[in-house]
Formats: structure tokens, C-alpha cells, sequence
């Protein structure tokens, strides 16, 4: 999927959060925590090559940032705490 660009990996990347989206809402217990990352209440959750830092706690969930998982752990780190 990294090779592919434009319209089908758009459309693949949207289908792909609507079905995450969807899933944390009925199970949104199911990420995990990132201590070496953000002292916030918030659970993580892959998306392809992106992760999805979101609160469980809210109704509905609320997403709190989607960044690439391959920013190294201080850009993360900067990234949460903006």
C-alpha cells in the first residue's frame, strides 16, 4: 500500500478508518496505552502506517490526532502534547 498514491489509497486509507472508527466505538477499550509518549487519557490504535491516538472516554470517542508511525518517539512525543 506504501507504493500506491491518489484516489485508490484515499479511498482504501477512508474505508479503513470508518471500519476503526466503528470498532472503537463498540469495543473502545481495545487500543493501548503509550506511556513513553503522553501522560494524556489516551488509547492508540493502528491504521496502515498511521496511528490513531483517540479518548475512550468520551461518547462518542473522540480522536485526538492521527499521525505516521514512522515519526521517531520525541516528534511523537511534541506531536500529543501540542
Amino acid at each position: 500500500m506504501l507504493s500506491e498514491s491518489g484516489p485508490a489509497r484515499a479511498e482504501r486509507l477512508r474505508r479503513a478508518f470508518v471500519e476503526v472508527a466503528r470498532r472503537l466505538s463498540h469495543m473502545p477499550g481495545m487500543g493501548h496505552t503509550r506511556a513513553d509518549l503522553t501522560e494524556r487519557p489516551v488509547l492508540f490504535w493502528s491504521v496502515h502506517d498511521l496511528l490513531v491516538a483517540y479518548r475512550p472516554d468520551t461518547r462518542p470517542i473522540e480522536i485526538v490526532r492521527v499521525i505516521h508511525g514512522a515519526r521517531g518517539p520525541e516528534a511523537l512525543r511534541r506531536e500529543l502534547e501540542a
